[in-house]
């Protein structure tokens, strides 16, 4: 019974994860540079501009803004990122305007500031939840908790001290996490983001380095799904000696970069012909089938050697690039074009480098700083005969932090797990090279199979159909008197069928056309031994005036 409940699947991990409620408080009370905070800003405009825009479950958000100084100012009440840029962008303005004006609060007058805020966003995130309009809020954030962030640039000893002082005067119940982000320059006694732990609680204590870099590896954090219910894959291994189990691997799953087909300018970051012709064709009436798609520009940009690649920031179809066969060119360009693509490929190979591209639009305008699209970058890998293969590679804006947490590492169940991962390896046939054509996915078959099937539900309604119909016109018939049946005939046919429905104009003949039969007058119904004597008749059609003959045996 216990091997059975093994079998059973553990249920799959939430769409779009478990993203808690965050509450960012900027505190602007101490003096910090000025630049310092103009790329803290530029950083979270950056971070809310992309996230806002992302097309998936994931991206339900929900942030609040607090301003720190005097008093707690609230700049944005509790929101989802989704469909409020503009606002967003007006609160983070507010931040830069008050930190241009240079008038920073004295710290005497602001103290408790920092906790009064705190209190104040537990408050309002208990009223949002609670409001009837938020019902599906509810069902997303876990457990009905908040994420704090704190960016300040106080001593951090101090800043935990006071939220550890003050804890009993707050409702922590709703708080998962409270962040505290303190801007200074890293040194070589800092490894980075610390943990300050106090007797009855904790608090993330950061070390916030103020570059560029680490700011946006800093927020981009607030996209990816810490808080996981159930694994996301599970790895099936032979077991390693016939007495053991099947040994199970469980594992998460985590994104290395934003997918660009759920953002905005899909085309600019990747290079797919139905996606770049559906875009170019987008607001232009022309919908035929020979579109003509403009051919793309790659500007190349950089050499790096092949090995310094890494597989995991490429995504999208890779693409083979031969030199072209397009017969408008002229013969010899085609051989010289052929030729420096061969002298390309060769070069590469010899060196072991790849080409960085960028995507080069031709908007037909004069340059600016602000660019009109986005500009994706793709890499040129050579081949050996003679081809290369275009890939296309992230960049700043899609690149997600990589967390690798070795929290669980013990050296004495490493070792223990390696031997018997080592057994469990042997068991699973070696192969020298990978050929695709010896490893079928059966698409094929199940497409055959569903086509039958559809076939045969189809050809079972139709049965159906025509049993029903054949059943009602057989009890219409016995009921139906001879006044409300109509006549249709051949001209060739010398029998006459009966119709439901009264006589109308399309039984009669045009005028000005002489049938070649003579039309009937009367008819004749005999009920003996059921059989039906009827004269000739014609059935004329009012559209086209011609006559279609129909077998007599053919019904209506």
């Amino acid at each position: 019974m216990a091997d059975s409940y093994q079998q059973i699947p553990t249920c799959g991990w939430k769409l779009g994860g478990h993203q808690p409620a965050r509450a960012l408080l900027l505190d602007v009370i101490h003096a910090v540079e000025l630049n310092v905070w103009g790329r803290v800003i530029a950083a979270l405009e950056n971070f809310f501009a992309i996230a806002s825009s992302i097309a998936r479950p994931a991206s339900n958000l929900v942030f609040t803004i607090y301003l720190l100084d005097s008093y707690p100012q609230l700049l944005l009440p509790l929101s989802p990122l989704k469909g409020n840029l503009c606002r967003l962008q007006a609160a983070l303005d507010a931040v830069k305007t008050h930190v241009q004006q240079g008038l920073p609060s004295s710290p005497l007058s602001s103290q408790g500031c920092l906790l009064r805020g705190l209190a104040e966003a537990c408050s309002q995130f208990r009223r949002y939840v609670n409001a009837a309009g938020h019902v599906q809020l509810r069902e997303n954030l876990r457990c009905h908790q908040l994420e704090v962030i704190i960016i300040s640039g106080a001593n951090p000893e101090i800043l935990a001290k006071e939220l550890d002082n003050g804890k009993c005067i707050l409702d922590t119940h709703n708080i998962r996490r409270v962040a505290i982000a303190v801007l200074t320059q890293m040194t070589d006694d800092m490894a980075g983001p610390q943990t300050f732990s106090t007797c009855t609680s904790a608090f993330d204590l950061i070390h916030l380095q103020t570059d560029d870099t680490s700011l946006q590896k800093f927020v981009y954090t607030w996209l990816l799904d810490r808080y996981s219910d159930s694994e996301h894959l599970q790895l099936h291994l032979p077991p390693a000696s016939p007495a053991d189990k099947e040994l199970i691997i469980k594992c998460d799953l985590a994104q290395r970069i934003l997918n660009p087909a759920q953002l905005p300018y899909y085309e600019c970051f990747t290079i797919q012909p139905e996606v770049n012709a559906y875009e170019a064709r987008s607001g232009n009436s022309d919908t035929s089938l020979d579109f003509m798609v403009p051919a793309l520009t790659l500007q190349a940009s950089a050499l790096l050697p092949v090995d310094k690649v890494c597989d995991s920031l490429t995504f999208g179809l890779p693409l083979l690039v031969n030199a072209t066969m397009c017969w408008r060119l002229a013969w010899e360009e085609l051989k010289t074009n052929a030729a420096n693509l061969r002298g390309l490929c060769q070069e590469l190979v010899s060196k072991k480098q790849a080409v960085l591209l960028q995507l080069k639009h031709q908007s037909g305008v004069v340059e600016s700083s602000l660019p009109l699209f986005p500009r994706g970058l793709f890499i040129l890998l050579p081949a050996l005969n003679n081809t290369l293969l275009l890939k296309a590679i992230a960049n700043k804006e899609l690149l997600l932090p990589s967390t690798v947490s070795d929290t669980f590492l013990d050296a004495a169940t490493h070792d223990t797990s390696v031997l018997r991962v080592q057994s469990s390896l042997t068991q699973v046939p070696l192969v020298e090279e990978f050929n695709p054509l010896n490893y079928s996915s059966g698409l094929a078959a199940v497409l055959l199979h569903q086509a039958a099937s559809k076939q045969f539900v189809r050809n079972r309604s139709s049965e159906k159909c025509k049993t029903a119909a054949k059943t009602k016109r057989s009890h219409a018939g016995l009921h139906t008197p001879l006044s409300a049946l109509s006549i249709r005939q051949s001209p060739t046919a010398g029998a006459c069928l009966f119709t439901n429905g009264p006589r109308t104009g399309d039984n009669r003949c045009p005028e000005g056309i002489r049938p070649s039969h003579t039309p009937i007058s009367r008819v004749q119904r005999h009920h003996s031994k059921g059989e039906h004597q009827t004269n000739s008749c014609l059935n004329w059609n009012r559209e086209d005036s011609l006559v279609r003959p129909r077998h007599s045996g053919q019904k209506f």
